[in-house]
């Protein structure tokens, strides 16, 4: 089995893709850290035999070592301007630690008496359980925790509810989650049945102690929407005694049925309407007077079209504010209300 590590790599505002052959775990990523910390030059320059790939390629690597148990392929991103490093775990996602503390634990087993390369490996792992810190475009399963109801959306879109939590909010920039904030943030993430994909975007509702509103968007990464996934699978079960994929496709088919029902019922009455001419020159089987009329759906909330959300005071990694008018009028229906900071509290 070939064995090989992937890296990502920020430094300077740059971003670059790396695939470095070999034994790559968890170890050799660590004496790439304190190599780079040590000496001078760029992170890439430590990385010997690398070979430059692309983005998705890169992706595809990461959901791969996310999905398979085998250890043949390690997933590393590298922000040397954050000093975060960031590794990819089977079924669980990324975690990510401060590189101070890579490179310390990497000292902490070097002063043991075994040279054994498996051995020291599982020493640096045990030595970095509890240093692990919130980092934007880094959440796990862990970090994804669902409640209360499945919703439909849209006809094709099933909406859950995730509660709030340091990690979350690290990654959108909100700070309910601290002692002394009186604001609440809903998040909400959406599966679409009929690709049986997760989509892109969590979408956030902060709502402010004033009453006010602030709409955010968090792109998720390849293996965010895999441990988002899996979370939903799991969750949908609990909650139906149904796979997500049989759910999906009983809400699917009672949306058609619902939507042939509404298109049948204006022709179904043209016999009754004609019956009732008593004689006179009968309408045509489709008359325009008769066609099936769409519902009203509201464009803005109450109260108009919303004012622009202001500038933010501090800008945030991968989460971009912007007005939201279709969400805020799903939202203002709903029964959820201010959930962040109850849900946030434990």
């Amino acid at each position: 089995m070939q064995r090989c590590s992937a890296f990502r790599i920020t430094e300077g505002g740059c971003t670059e893709y790396f695939r470095v052959d070999g034994l790559g775990a968890l170890l050799k990523a660590a004496q790439y850290v304190q190599r780079y910390q040590q000496e001078k030059g760029p992170f890439a320059e430590k990385l010997r035999g690398r070979e430059q790939i692309s983005a998705d390629t890169f992706e595809r690597m990461a959901l791969d070592r996310f999905s398979s148990p085998n250890r043949g392929t390690e997933v590393f991103d590298i922000n040397c301007d954050k000093q975060e490093f960031s590794a990819v775990r089977f079924l669980f996602g990324w975690v990510s630690y401060r590189m101070g503390d890579v490179s310390d634990v990497l000292q902490q087993s070097s002063c043991g008496d075994t040279y054994d390369w498996e051995e020291r490996q599982t020493q640096v792992a045990d030595l970095l359980v509890g240093r692990e810190i919130s980092s934007a475009g880094h959440l796990s399963a862990e970090d994804m925790s669902l409640a209360e109801e499945i919703r439909e959306m849209d006809g094709h879109l099933l909406n859950f509810y995730l509660e709030t939590n340091s990690n979350v909010e690290a990654a959108l920039g909100t700070h309910v989650c601290i002692a002394g904030d009186d604001n609440a943030l809903n998040i909400y993430a959406n599966y679409d049945m009929a690709s049986g994909q997760v989509c892109d975007m969590l979408e956030a509702v902060l709502l402010r102690a004033d009453g006010g509103e602030e709409f955010l968007e968090y792109r998720l990464n390849a293996v965010e929407k895999a441990a988002l996934l899996w979370k939903m699978k799991d969750y949908c079960q609990q909650q139906t005694g149904l796979s997500l994929q049989e759910y999906s496709a009983q809400r699917m088919a009672e949306e058609m049925a619902a939507s042939a029902g509404e298109l049948a019922g204006p022709w179904a009455g043209n016999g009754d309407v004609n019956r009732q001419r008593e004689g006179r020159e009968a309408l045509p089987a489709r008359s325009t007077l008769f066609a099936p009329v769409r519902r009203f759906v509201g464009a803005f909330p109450p109260g108009g079209i919303p004012a622009p959300p202001g500038h933010r005071n501090r800008p945030v990694a991968a989460c971009v504010p912007r007005v939201r008018r279709e969400l805020g009028d799903r939202r203002a229906a709903g029964t959820r209300g201010r959930r962040g900071k109850e849900k946030g509290a434990g």
